[in-house]
């Protein structure tokens, strides 16, 4: 094959081999990206880590922001924080205590605050999904009363009376 038609080999695990947690497959996932952007196979290591420390906390920083009307997100993310604590707090009693019977009642204490857990996560991502699809409407309703449009629906399912003539 000639050698102006292959493509270099770029590593996908740069900084870690075997990434265990996000934040290290993230750090891999951005170096490939690094490399492939600018065709260059041995990076500075040195100021990719502080780009990729930059970027990670941008982006930390995004799951973190809550919406403005975020009363009900904070809500869920209290109740998601005191059951971890409840969580641990239950794991060290755990360990400690000697009594069968104590422990089954702190194993079914844990199950029930993982299942609190799992609940609210899901809620708090339905909020969240829920304002996005609540500010894009915002945006394309600003976007057409600029453009001068203005639209009504007659009923569900039916067409505006300017989308059927719009030769007005």
């Amino acid at each position: 094959m000639q050698s102006f038609l292959s493509t270099p080999n770029f590593n996908k695990t740069f900084f870690y081999k075997e990434p265990q947690t996000l934040y290290k497959q993230f750090c891999n996932a951005f170096a490939y990206y690094k490399q492939v952007s600018l065709c260059n196979l041995n990076p500075n290591r040195q100021q990719l880590i502080k780009d990729c420390n930059f970027a990670w906390k941008q982006i930390k920083k995004e799951e973190e922001e809550l919406s403005k009307n975020a009363v009900c997100q904070c809500d869920t993310l209290q109740k998601v924080k005191s059951a971890t604590k409840k969580i641990s707090e239950y794991e060290q009693m755990f360990l400690i205590s000697m009594d069968e019977l104590f422990k089954e009642t702190l194993v079914s204490n844990i199950v029930n605050e993982k299942k609190i857990i799992n609940e609210q996560e899901t809620q708090f991502k339905k909020l969240k999904h829920h304002f996005k699809a609540q500010a894009k409407l915002a945006e394309k309703k600003v976007k057409l009363l600029n453009e001068g449009i203005v639209e009504k629906y007659e009923g569900p399912g039916r067409l505006s009376a300017a989308m059927i003539h719009s030769d007005f």
